[in-house]
């Protein structure tokens, strides 16, 4: 595996700023997501990154090229590193009045249950399963390199399950631009040395 990862969700869209989620809905960066990217390219263009993946969703592919024009290095596309299907969900705010919905929703975010597909899209074990097959790819591929990874918060959320192989803090969020780091130790196994960053948006 690399020795070090860097994990990074894409800027800002109209259904953040909403409070709507996305799942596959191929929605595009807006303004302010357009800048953070510029501004999260400026951030890593001193940083040594051997290979650049990124979702093949919009919001991730248009995050994705200032970074890569920065580092002057080519992205690789795929399906793997997409948000989890949302089904039913996608489109919707959280805070639902159907009852049906809100038990959807319910079910949606219990991690107990790996198999539930009520909403009509992934469950969590096969959003884990095409994410664990990523990993193998970058296990067989880039042994003590540097990755950089440009996806989406629940995809970071599962990512970090199956790297640090431990639960994470409850509440743990990460921001629209936001850069998570992490760093094998020497035992080879990978502990977060930076959660969530944003401190690099503040920048004029």
């Amino acid at each position: 595996m690399p020795k070090k990862i860097i994990l990074i969700r894409h800027g800002e869209t109209e259904y953040n700023r909403l409070g709507k989620w996305h799942g596959w809905v191929d929605v595009p960066l807006n303004a302010a997501g357009k800048l953070q990217a510029k501004k999260l390219a400026r951030r890593l263009k001193g940083e040594v990154i051997n290979a650049l993946f990124t979702s093949d969703l919009k919001r991730a592919v248009q995050t994705t090229h200032s970074i890569a024009k920065s580092l002057g290095i080519k992205p690789i596309k795929t399906t793997k590193l997409r948000e989890r299907a949302m089904g039913l969900l996608e489109g919707r705010h959280k805070e639902e009045k159907d009852v049906r919905i809100k038990k959807i929703w319910e079910n949606f975010f219990n991690d107990t249950d790996e198999t539930y597909k009520g909403h009509g899209g992934e469950s969590i074990r096969e959003t884990k399963a095409r994410l664990h097959a990523f990993l193998n790819n970058l296990n067989k591929k880039y042994k003590q390199k540097i990755v950089a990874i440009v996806t989406h918060g629940g995809t970071q959320w599962y990512l970090l399950q199956l790297l640090i192989k431990k639960p994470l803090k409850e509440g743990t969020a990460f921001q629209n631009a936001g850069v998570t780091v992490l760093e094998k130790d020497r035992w080879g196994e990978y502990h977060i040395a930076v959660l969530s960053d944003t401190s690099h948006l503040e920048e004029k």
